[in-house]
């Protein structure tokens, strides 16, 4: 998208004239504590999956100065990376910015390697500011919408009051600039947003009700968020209900045709229904709602084949999210073997469960963790073995007091479990079947729910081993 703005933007230099003309806003940052810092500004594009596009980078000077020209069409949400921060502001078209930011604080070492790590969500401040600014407008927006939902939150989401809910309603109305094609929609989202979560609609409601009567606004950060909210696990969800039988199926088997005739006779409207079928199979990876080879046939029939209500920009995010989903498929399960750990490993007993521990014990939140994987191994010892995965350089001893579980010492030369067991950061946890078979090689922690979800499997896994023994008997 931003390739064409380019060329937009230099078509109207050489003097072609064009329809849309391109105005550039300029942004100026001074702060000594960034200089001669990379730099990016960025924007994202798509709801579905998070795709960064980088439209304008550089470097600060020596001291701590940018000055950037960035051709715009329409106002966008924008954002900047730097240290811990993510910062975040929006920019309209043929207006100048000067931002204000904090002193740079440098990512630690422990973060940085972390896949739990986020950046922190940062609202730079402004020098000065037009009155009609969307800085300033989405942010009163925002305001009303937050104390509102605070100080009536009982009437609203208890009470379902209707009549609270038209004031607010009327309230986030007020604010509205007609000339303001952004904050129109923002606003727009933000109040259909509220009246789902009051009426407490189902998803599919919200869909026929919401979404297929707006235009699918790819570029929209408030977008971003009404659609992710609204559609959460919706496919699975809409795919179990009674009548749904056909959809269930067609989706176990990979038929897009059928999945897309099914939706469409739910009232889901053509523009919609490509996307929301990738929302649901972003949401069936990471749940285990279907199987994952299907998951990636479909996503493989919805690039090539031909679907004449997909945008063109809606066809470059399914090729950009099939690369994705086609790297987190390609982990499969492979037997892992601990045979020839060094001798002063304990051994991990063969006739449970595995779940394996990669954590950096010299992290801060080591012996949080190492208490939590001990509380899981106390309570479910008798079926599943806890392992602590590290290396002898890495070992320290005063962590594991009293410790329940096993302690694996992994030799990188020779068994290398790291590399076998797909870890490329810390801390990841591994869920291995009786035959050291990886099973899930991004588990849940201790602390979010992994339990649970264990005991639903080994119940699953048991009756799977109870029939097989009977059939054997017979």
């Amino acid at each position: 998208m931003w390739k064409r703005i380019i060329k937009h933007s230099l078509l109207t230099v050489i003097g072609i004239a064009i329809r849309i003309p391109l105005m550039a806003s300029e942004i100026s940052i001074q702060n000594e504590s960034y200089a001669n810092m990379q730099v990016q500004i960025y924007t994202i594009q798509s709801p579905i999956n998070i795709n960064k596009v980088v439209i304008w980078e550089g470097k600060f000077d020596s001291k701590g100065y940018i000055h950037a020209e960035i051709p715009l069409k329409e106002t966008i949400k924008a954002y900047i990376d730097l240290g811990i921060y993510q910062f975040l502001f929006y920019l309209d078209k043929d207006q100048n910015y000067t931002l204000k930011l904090p002193l740079f604080k440098k990512q630690s070492n422990n973060f940085k390697n972390s896949i739990y790590f986020k950046r922190q969500p940062y609202q730079v401040g402004f020098e000065k500011l037009q009155h009609k600014d969307s800085n300033i407008a989405i942010g009163e927006v925002e305001y009303v919408y937050r104390t509102k939902c605070q100080k009536y939150g009982q009437q609203l989401f208890y009470q379902h009051s209707k009549s609270r809910l038209k004031k607010i309603v009327a309230s986030i109305d007020s604010l509205d600039d007609p000339n303001n094609k952004y904050l129109h929609t923002f606003i727009e989202l933000k109040k259909r947003e509220l009246t789902a979560s009051v009426y407490g609609y189902n998803s599919l409601q919200i869909v026929k009700e919401n979404l297929s009567t707006l235009p699918y606004e790819y570029t929209h950060d408030q977008y971003i968020q009404y659609f992710n909210t609204v559609l959460n696990n919706d496919l699975y969800k809409l795919a179990l209900s009674t009548d749904q039988k056909k959809l269930f199926n067609a989706i176990n088997n990979g038929n897009i045709n059928t999945i897309r005739e099914s939706l469409k006779s739910c009232g889901i409207t053509n523009q919609l229904i490509d996307p929301y079928i990738l929302k649901g199979i972003k949401d069936a990876l990471y749940s285990n709602s279907f199987k994952k080879k299907t998951l990636l046939q479909l996503i493989n029939m919805m690039t090539h084949s031909e679907n004449h209500h997909t945008s063109k920009d809606a066809k470059d995010i399914l090729t950009n999210y099939h690369e994705q989903i086609s790297k987190i498929i390609k982990v499969s399960p492979e037997e892992v073997q601990i045979d020839n750990l060094h001798a002063s490993t304990i051994e991990a007993p063969r006739t449970k469960y595995q779940y394996w521990a990669f954590i950096d014990l010299q992290n801060g939140n080591a012996k949080q963790e190492i208490d939590q994987l001990n509380n899981l191994a106390h309570n479910l010892g008798k079926i599943l073995n806890v392992s602590i995965v590290t290396t002898k350089e890495n070992r320290t001893d005063s962590l594991f007091n009293n410790f329940h579980g096993t302690l694996i010492i992994d030799h990188n030369k020779t068994t290398n479990l790291k590399k076998k067991c797909r870890v490329v950061a810390t801390p990841t946890f591994v869920l291995l079947n009786k035959k050291f078979k990886v099973v899930k090689n991004n588990a849940l922690r201790p602390n979010r729910g992994f339990q649970e979800y264990f005991l639903k499997y080994y119940r699953e896994e048991y009756i799977k081993e109870q029939r097989s023994k009977y059939r054997n008997a017979q």
